[in-house]
């Protein structure tokens, strides 16, 4: 007879594929710290070409920040970067 998991309930099954998931999944700490570092240092530099951006008056300076704008939302999916 085969036994029936209760709804809510995890059986040794579902723990192990949860397990074996989440350890796909994650990162070791070695491996996250560049990761984070390379977001923050890209997060910051988006800022300051927005700034930069913002503050233009030439029209060559705000056709180089824009294509270097467009140049990193190339490589980021979501949201463009220049409005």
């Amino acid at each position: 007879m085969k036994s029936r998991a209760m709804p809510g309930r995890y059986d040794h099954s579902d723990r192990i594929s949860l397990r074996i998931s989440q350890e796909i999944n994650s990162m070791s700490a070695p491996s996250r710290r560049p990761e984070i570092r390379r977001r923050r240092a890209r997060k910051e530099k988006i800022v300051q070409l927005r700034k930069r951006l913002v503050a233009a008056t030439a029209d060559a300076d705000r056709t180089r920040l824009t294509a270097k704008l467009h140049k990193l939302s190339i490589l980021s999916p979501g949201q463009p970067l220049v409005k």
